[in-house]
């Protein structure tokens, strides 16, 4: 109950001081004695300022002053209710912002305490033994008077000062804590966002693995099918094959890539990921495929012969080479081969050379050349301008990755030229 009490005191400025300045008008009223009319009203005056402690200490500040000025000039005697002398120097050093309030207060309440003393320390009349109008009495009395009103008032001061630290201290500390929160919740949102951007970035390059090449090798296997049906109608049927089955495995490779998505990634148990609800209730999965690796790469240049390009496949490397290098190398291989479908022309034809692990400034690494004798993007008037496109940005991307250097680029002698090395020693053979 205690505790609660003093809580609202604390919390409800108004209504708590307004009830401590009503508690302190009754106490006057009871134990004031009979000082008469002047008396009565200026103890009454001086607790009804209370009201202001904590709302408007400045306020109160000069009434106080104000009352005990004339309290000095009208009354014989200190009152009961000159204890808000020291209230209000509180209330000035703990709930003032300018501490020269507190001190000017402080000072003020010094000065009136040394008239006081010296004020209410003159015997009266009556009482003198000389019938003299007034005498002072001893020099020790008036400074113990004033010594004790100093004592009162500095201890209250540096009581509210000790209280308005306290308070500056716990500001300080909630401040902090906020500015942290904020700056945790920043730094969440920063790290959020650059695993989003980092995940729509590896959406992108394995949608453009997937179907530029694939698009890539369905145009040409359109066009040449047109060409050769007009000489040879007999050669439209395999043309045709060949369409089919690169589109099947195009729509192959895209819904085990959403189904992964949309199960937030590959089983460790091996199970096939969910590929969505079929009429009547059941659902219809994709199997999961491993990645492509080095072993594929000869079926990539087989399937890109079929569209007439030359390519000619060179591949000395150890069988055991961690994952994301194969995985690299086979999407390196794959963009330069759809490149060249692209934009090299009627007679170009193409170099593919994967060797390693040898050494260089990055350590032990694969080194993967891509190297063609057509007209390149530069020369191809159905390429866009601009920036490079998104196959050559997703590859220096899976490069960076591994910690490696991509170069690509025109050839003097014409062509384009793609060279990366893919360190391996950083990672563990056989595991992504």
């Amino acid at each position: 109950m205690q505790e609660r009490l003093t809580r609202w005191l604390s919390d409800s400025r108004w209504p708590g001081d307004a009830l401590v300045a009503l508690a302190a008008a009754l106490l006057v009223l009871f134990t004031g004695g009979n000082g008469g009319y002047v008396e009565w009203l200026a103890n009454t005056a001086l607790v009804a300022t209370l009201v202001f402690r904590r709302t408007q200490p400045r306020l109160m500040i000069v009434m106080v002053a104000g009352l005990c000025l004339l309290q000095i000039l009208l009354t014989s005697r200190p009152l009961l209710g000159d204890l808000v002398i020291a209230a209000v120097v509180h209330a000035s050093a703990a709930y003032i912002a300018d501490r020269r309030w507190g001190k000017a207060t402080l000072t003020l309440a010094l000065v009136g305490a040394g008239l006081a003393a010296v004020r209410w320390s003159v015997i009266p009349d009556s009482i003198a033994a000389n019938d003299a109008p007034g005498v002072v009495t001893e020099v020790p009395t008036v400074l113990m008077n004033f010594l004790a009103g100093a004592a009162a008032v500095t201890v209250m001061y540096l009581l509210g000062s000790r209280q308005r630290d306290r308070r500056e201290r716990a500001a300080e500390q909630v401040s902090a804590m906020e500015e942290r929160t904020r700056l945790l919740t920043a730094e969440r949102d920063r790290r959020v966002e650059l695993a989003a951007a980092a995940e729509r970035a590896r959406i992108a390059r394995d949608l453009h693995d997937i179907v530029a090449h694939s698009l890539a090798v369905i145009v040409v296997q359109a066009q040449g099918a047109r060409a050769a049906a007009l000489a040879d109608p007999s050669v439209a049927p395999a043309a045709l094959d060949t369409i089919a089955e690169t589109s099947r495995d195009a729509l192959a490779q895209m819904r085990q890539m959403v189904g992964v998505l949309r199960a937030g990634g590959p089983d460790p148990t091996g199970r096939p990921a969910d590929d969505g609800p079929v009429p009547g209730g059941s659902v219809r999965t994709a199997p999961l495929q491993p990645a492509p690796d080095l072993a594929a790469l000869p079926a990539l240049v087989e399937a890109v012969r079929t569209t007439g390009l030359p390519v000619h496949l060179q591949v000395s490397v150890p069988p055991d080479l961690p994952v994301p290098v194969q995985l690299t190398t086979y999407r390196i291989v794959q963009e330069g081969l759809t490149n060249v479908l692209k934009h090299g022309g009627p007679a170009a034809s193409v170099r593919i050379t994967v060797t390693g692990p040898q050494p260089s400034p990055l350590g032990p690494a694969l080194r993967v050349t891509v190297i063609d004798d057509g007209r390149g993007a530069a020369d191809d008037p159905a390429a866009p301008p601009g920036e490079p496109g998104h196959g050559l940005r997703g590859m220096r991307e899976r490069v960076e990755l591994l910690g490696g250097d991509l170069r690509a680029g025109a050839r003097p002698g014409g062509g384009f030229a793609i060279t990366a090395v893919l360190p391996v020693q950083r990672l563990v053979p056989g595991r992504s």
